[in-house]
């Protein structure tokens, strides 16, 4: 969290296509309100990431976080197949 003269803010990270590529990649069609939910978030706060094209630094930790979990679930199912 950024901080100055009392004041505080997260800090953002600007890419317009991480949260939309990312929502869409692990949930598919309904990406904004699953992504939502998963995130712990409104689907408005995920609406207006999208439309700014920034998201919080901590959002992006927890894109990437939801993104290795899914990752791992998928090699290990290619591996079971073996």
């Amino acid at each position: 969290m950024l901080c100055w003269k009392g004041a505080c803010a997260m800090p953002v990270i600007e890419e317009p296509f991480f949260l939309e590529q990312a929502g869409r990649a692990l949930f598919g069609r309904n990406w904004q309100t699953e992504l939502a939910d998963a995130l712990y978030v409104s689907d408005r706060s995920v609406r207006r990431w999208k439309k700014q094209g920034s998201i919080p630094q901590m959002v992006r930790g927890g894109l990437r976080m939801l993104l290795r979990r899914r990752l791992i679930r998928i090699q290990e199912l290619l591996d079971e197949r073996h």
